[in-house]
């Protein structure tokens, strides 16, 4: 995957135990697993960035957390998309959350207090905040594209049409910036 080849050249220079946390690839198998439990058939571009590496630890032996792949979140692999998937599918169940669609409140769509089983989570900081892929979105969307989740924070923008795109964009900033993007802001989701 080109995208990634970019995203850890640049990630190297400013971040580089970070990377030392990425695990082995996912299976074919652990993949087709995890679209069994969840239901749903992942985008290309997330078998194949889990083919890749399946995510990356999370924590430390010693229990300290690791560097986050993604500055805020970390990168989920099988195991953590189905289970904050599940858990998340279970608070939609339980009333906790309401389903995308039938939320009227725009600033309610818009924040951390909804929830579609078509949104898969690539990457997370302890279920605050949520980086994912998008398998069924609206009239405007695409098919795979990026947002973020956050359960303080009102997001509502698209911060790429896929993950290939939201990797070199995220590429690129690390190297024009020499840091890791505030995914919140217009600029990264403009591609600035």
């Amino acid at each position: 995957m080109k995208s990634w080849d970019q995203f850890e050249k640049e990630l190297c220079k400013i971040d580089a135990p970070a990377l030392s946390t990425l695990r082995e690839p996912a299976s074919v198998e652990e993949i087709e697993s995890l679209e069994t439990v969840i239901d749903q058939r992942l985008s290309p571009e997330l078998r194949e960035l889990l083919l890749l590496h399946n995510g990356q630890q999370h924590w430390f032996d010693d229990g300290e957390m690791t560097p986050m792949i993604f500055g805020v979140c970390h990168f989920n692999g099988v195991d953590e998309i189905a289970d904050h998937h599940a858990s998340l599918c279970e608070s939609l169940e339980e009333g906790f959350l309401t389903y995308d669609t039938e939320v009227e409140d725009p600033e309610l769509r818009q924040g951390g207090q909804n929830w579609r089983r078509e949104w898969i989570p690539f990457g997370e900081l302890t279920f605050e905040i949520t980086l994912l892929t998008d398998l069924a979105p609206g009239v405007d969307g695409t098919v795979g594209q990026v947002f973020m989740r956050s359960n303080e924070h009102n997001l509502s923008n698209v911060l790429a049409p896929s993950i290939g795109d939201f990797l070199s964009r995220y590429a690129r900033w690390l190297a024009s910036k020499g840091q890791h993007p505030c995914l919140w802001t217009s600029s990264f989701s403009d591609g600035e």
